[in-house]
Formats: C-alpha cells, sequence, structure tokens
C-alpha cells in the first residue's frame, strides 16, 4: 500500500509469516483510477494509518518489521514442518539426485549413478558419512533408482531409515515450452505434456519423463513437482524470443528462443541481489 501511495515500487521486502492472501494492482491502474478518487485515496490512507498504528501497538512485530532479514530472497532450506526432499535429474546415461533434511543441513547428501545402461555402470554417494564407490551391473534406469534407494536407506552409510520417509521429489525438466512458466506438481496431464514437447529437446524431455515415471513407481504416495529449466525465462518480450524467420516457423514448430539452465539463472540472481544488497 505505501509503494502504491509512494509510487516507489522497491519501498520494501515483504515476507509473510502466516498464510495470506494478496491483491495485485498495476501502478499504472493504481494512478490512473484509485489515485484519481477522493474516497478510495482517504479509504487506503486509513487502512495504512490502521495498520501502522496496529504494528507499533506491538513492540514483537514493530520489532520484526524493521528488520533487515538475513534471508530476503529464501535461498535458505527450510519449511513450515520438517520435510525430507530428493531431487532427481535424470539424464541419457545418469541419474543424479540429491536429498535434503530441512530439520539439519548436516543430513544432507548427493550422488549419481554414472554411465547408466553401458558396461561399467558405478554409483558414487557422498554423504555424512564420507564418499562410497560402488560397481552397478549393467542396467537401465529402473535399475538406476533401486540403486540409489538402496544408498539412501543403507544402515551404514545412508540418510534415511526407509524410503517412505521421503516427503517430495523434485525433477530438473529441461523443456517446458510455452505452457509451463513455473514448478508444478506432477499428474499424467503434466506428465505427457513434457513428453509432448520432445520436439524441443529430443535428448532431454523424453529421458526426463522417463525419470518421473520410475520415481513414481518408487515413491508412488508423494508429490513430483516438476521444475523446467526454461521457466525463468518466460518473461521474455516476444521482440527478444523471435527470431528472424519466417513466423510460420514460430507458429507450427514452436521455432523461438526459450532460454535455458533458469534454475541456476534464478538462483544466481536472488543470491547476487543479497550479497549485493539490491533489489
Amino acid at each position: 500500500e505505501m509503494a502504491l501511495m509512494t509510487g516507489d515500487p522497491a519501498i520494501a521486502d515483504l515476507i509473510a509469516t502466516t498464510p495470506c492472501r494478496v491483491l495485485r494492482i498495476p501502478l499504472a491502474l493504481f494512478q490512473s483510477l484509485l489515485m484519481t478518487d477522493r474516497e478510495a485515496l482517504q479509504q487506503i490512507s486509513r487502512t495504512i494509518a490502521q495498520r501502522y498504528a496496529q504494528l507499533m501497538a506491538d513492540p514483537a512485530k514493530a520489532a520484526a518489521a524493521f528488520r533487515k532479514s538475513e534471508d530476503p530472497y529464501g535461498l535458505r532450506l527450510r519449511s513450515e514442518q520438517p520435510e525430507k526432499i530428493l531431487v532427481v535429474n535424470s539424464g541419457s546415461s545418469s541419474l543424479k539426485y540429491s536429498f535434503f533434511d530441512t530439520e539439519s543441513e548436516a543430513r544432507a547428501a548427493h550422488g549419481v549413478v554414472e554411465r547408466v545402461g553401458t558396461a561399467g555402470t558405478r554409483l558414487v554417494h557422498r554423504g555424512p558419512q564420507g564418499e562410497v564407490r560402488r560397481e552397478l551391473p549393467q542396467g537401465s534406469h529402473r535399475e538406476a533408482f533401486d540403486a540409489m534407494v538402496r544408498e539412501l536407506s543403507a544402515p551404514d552409510t545412508g540418510v534415511l531409515r526407509d524410503p517412505s520417509e521421503v516427503s517430495v521429489v523434485g525433477h530438473r525438466v529441461v523443456h517446458g515450452g510455452e505452457r509451463f512458466a513455473q514448478a508444478v506438481v506432477v499428474d499424467d496431464d503434466v506428465l505427457g505434456a513434457i513428453e509432448a514437447l520432445a520436439p524441443l529437446a529430443p535428448l532431454h524431455n523424453p529421458i526426463n519423463a522417463a525419470g518421473i515415471r520410475e520415481a513414481r513407481r518408487v515413491f508412488p504416495s508423494v508429490p513430483h513437482v516438476a521444475v523446467f529449466d526454461t521457466a525463468f525465462h518466460q518473461t521474455l518480450a516476444s521482440h527478444a524470443y523471435l527470431y528472424g524467420l519466417p513466423y510460420e516457423y514460430y507458429e507450427q514448430k514452436g521455432v523461438r528462443r526459450y532460454g535455458f539452465h533458469g534454475t541456476a539463472h534464478s538462483y544466481v540472481a536472488l543470491a547476487a541481489a543479497q550479497h549485493l544488497g539490491r533489489h
């Protein structure tokens, strides 16, 4: 509200401490309609004054409101309730994975099954007990997923007592096309859409989809979330993503600039802003 009244969109970083519903009003619309309505202006001014009075009446809330957050962009791994998160990246000849426990970063682990489908398959796992290397028989991604689960729940080197402790599985998917502008919970429709985008990433999307299937087989009762490399770049304007080619190439074949490695770009941009103290 203060940002709208002052015209400064960067007056504050807002972090909700409880579930909230937010009404987003474009600044141009606010200035052209609401700022010209005397009653609307009075109502907003009264609301700001009331909120400020309520805030200042609670010393703890007032201190929190004016305290600079150490984690303004939510880069630290935390959750409202304890979560054990498995993230997988299924490639054509490898299966990379990372495990996170939101209660303790010390219980994190990550690893890779290399040379899937060929001779010399091996697993390299790094966890709280150090590094483990195991030679594996040649097999498909199904066997690679089974090997990953065995390692994560191994009595001596694992981080899980039982695979059922995993509460959510995240999947890196290379191409989301124009449909996916953010991470989504996977259902059969989403999985079908990922496969349908295979012509745009023929070396990646089919194996990403196969990895999701295997993960749903191993962890059937938890949500699976697809995170798309292309999602971060969906705010590109048309003059930036269209090539100087006949327009029907875009209309009929989806030929355009999509942008990749969006998850890395997003993290680096936010981490840089936090480090520099800038929005």
